[in-house]
């Protein structure tokens, strides 16, 4: 299988976080008055009030086949990938001269990302984990639910045939593996309430050993390292382009991704972008964005998350991640 076949399965694995979270007023209202400070800035001002935040990852490898076991060389390229991304230093990239609407939605997301240096006995480490399993291949589990049991996820158990999670509250825990059918899928932010110990032990990301950084293992279209970042958009709580969904209610609605500077759209949008495209485009919507990294393209054309989806993440990441930040 290629990498051409591989896309985001969140969709598939996960509920909204909107759904819980809709049942907490008080976080609402927290939500709202957040994300409402941070849109109503100017972009100059927005950037110099908001904290650089630090994010600690572990990536475990959870590798059958030799070739699975990728190299540390290969994870330090996916970080450096995630960094340019989340601090928006695309902007050189001259794509962005296509497409000036989307270079002036560009926007730093002001978090950072770095391996972790202490384990969480308090040894030090470098961040990776390395697991032999004699599981041949993972399937994403498609039950709509983050409550899926860890049989239907064993990559994240160690009793099972993978890693057990580090702790999740002070970790961003990363699991690469031969993930079949998908370049990868996220877990949603939740409110404590909601965060049971099975929901615990699963957070984090699962990817597909193909579609990691920028060297190694990975495939032509999922060769930049986009696809960490898309998930990572994930767990920070951003939906793609076209909603939460994957059956198109975004675009009927007229909602999208809940964010008023993106664009609702009837579906990924993938490959090359040649053009801005009505394939996507919902009744009465402009034509959909372009380069985003929330949407489905090839790693060399997804570039920018905008302000709407900064401001959405840094809400979701003080509200429900907070102990996690460094």
């Amino acid at each position: 299988m290629t990498s051409n076949n591989l896309f985001c399965a969140t969709d598939d694995y996960t509920e909204s976080v909107i759904s819980e979270v809709l049942q907490s007023n008080l976080l609402v209202k927290e939500f709202n008055q957040k994300y409402s400070e941070l849109m109503l800035l100017e972009t100059s001002a927005y950037l110099d009030k908001m904290t650089l935040y630090n994010i600690p990852i572990v990536f475990h490898i959870v590798y059958y086949d030799d070739v699975e076991n990728i190299s540390d060389a290969q994870i330090i390229s996916q970080i450096d990938s995630l960094n340019k991304d989340f601090r928006n230093l695309n902007l050189d990239n001259v794509i962005f001269d296509e497409y000036p609407r989307e270079k002036a939605l560009a926007t730093d997301a002001k978090i950072k990302f770095s391996l972790a240096t202490t384990d969480p006995n308090g040894n030090t480490t470098n961040g990776i984990t390395r697991t032999r399993t004699m599981i041949e291949s993972f399937e994403c589990p498609a039950g709509r639910s983050d409550m899926e049991p860890l049989e239907r996820q064993p990559m994240k158990s160690t009793y099972l045939g993978g890693k057990d999670a580090w702790d999740t509250r002070k970790y961003l825990n990363v699991w690469i593996c031969n993930l079949s059918g998908a370049s990868g899928y996220a877990q949603y932010p939740r409110s404590l309430e909601y965060m049971t110990d099975l929901r615990y032990r699963t957070d984090g990301i699962v990817v597909n050993y193909r579609c990691v950084g920028s060297e190694g293992t990975t495939e032509p279209t999922r060769n930049k390292g986009k696809t960490v970042t898309h998930e990572v958009g994930h767990w920070l709580g951003t939906y793609h382009l076209w909603g939460a969904g994957a059956d198109g209610t975004g675009c009927r609605s007229g909602s999208g991704d809940l964010i008023p500077d993106t664009v609702p759209q009837k579906g990924p949008q993938v490959g090359i972008p040649s053009g801005y495209s009505s394939t996507k485009q919902c009744p009465g919507c402009p034509k959909p964005l372009l380069l985003n990294f929330m949407d489905q393209w090839d790693d060399e054309y997804s570039l920018m998350f905008t302000k709407g989806q900064v401001a959405r993440m840094r809400c979701w990441l003080e509200l429900l991640r907070s102990s996690i930040i460094t």
